[in-house]
């Protein structure tokens, strides 16, 4: 499936540099997908580096527990 989105992705980037379209096409590229990649990239930081959201997570998990230990 990789193969195939990067196949249709450079036959775009194709027509558009024959066109002369290239800049419009690399800058809405950008435009769409670099919100989208930044926003994943800033939250799995966040859930890496932040040990308060790992205590709430085992928090959480400990008050689910069907388990309970006397």
């Amino acid at each position: 499936m990789g193969l195939g989105v990067a196949g249709v992705l450079l036959t775009l980037i194709i027509a558009a540099a024959q066109v002369h379209l290239l800049f419009k096409f690399i800058l809405a590229f950008v435009l769409v997908w670099g919100p989208i990649f930044a926003v994943l990239a800033w939250a799995t930081r966040r859930a890496l580096r932040n040990p308060a959201l790992k205590n709430q997570a085992r928090k959480q998990r400990k008050a689910k527990s069907p388990i309970r230990v006397l």
